[in-house]
């Protein structure tokens, strides 16, 4: 997997809640924003992506919450700027500009406090895919000089030609 790195900083203030519930005072950050591409594969240009095409989409987003006030944002509407949610919030804006092949971006609020977020693909919650409980009949035991694991997973729904179950081994 091939990897590259863009960097790029903003200055802009928030209000999120204490773990009382109540606000803090508004105050600002420098925020540091690091933006990871991957890719199996280099395009003909032998890059994962045009380094200053990607770090000039990373300025122009930067550029839309420079010097503001983050809880004045559409996107923190009914839910406050913590640093999780302006990593993600990075992500959908730099996705909507076709930046490329984007696997993670880390926001650093002050130093030693950081978040990211990234999406995983082809994902979909446990809740959506097995509305019904998910069972597990574990065998342990010893053959020969070695200890085995059987693990059977009965699952519901039953994926598809799987009659319900799924067996793993393991020594």
């Amino acid at each position: 997997m091939y990897r590259v790195y863009v960097e790029s900083s903003f200055s802009a203030m928030h209000q999120v809640p204490l773990a009382d519930g109540s606000l803090e005072p508004l105050h600002g950050h420098d925020w540091h924003v690091r933006v990871e591409f991957a890719s199996p594969t280099l395009n003909d240009a032998g890059m994962v992506v045009d380094f200053v095409r990607a770090r000039a989409a990373l300025e122009g987003v930067l550029a839309e919450v420079q010097h503001g006030n983050l809880n004045a944002l559409p996107a923190f509407a009914g839910s406050p700027p913590t640093a999780e949610r302006v990593a993600r919030w990075v992500f959908d804006r730099l996705a909507e500009r076709n930046a490329g092949p984007i696997r993670r971006v880390c926001v650093t609020e002050a130093p030693g406090w950081r978040a990211s977020y990234e999406r995983i693909k082809n994902h979909t919650p446990l809740e959506k895919t097995t509305p019904d409980p998910v069972f597990c009949r574990l065998r342990v035991g010893w053959r020969g000089s070695g200890l085995v694991v059987h693990c059977r997973v009965l699952m519901r729904p039953a994926p598809s030609g799987s009659g319900g179950a799924m067996d793993i081994d393991g020594r």
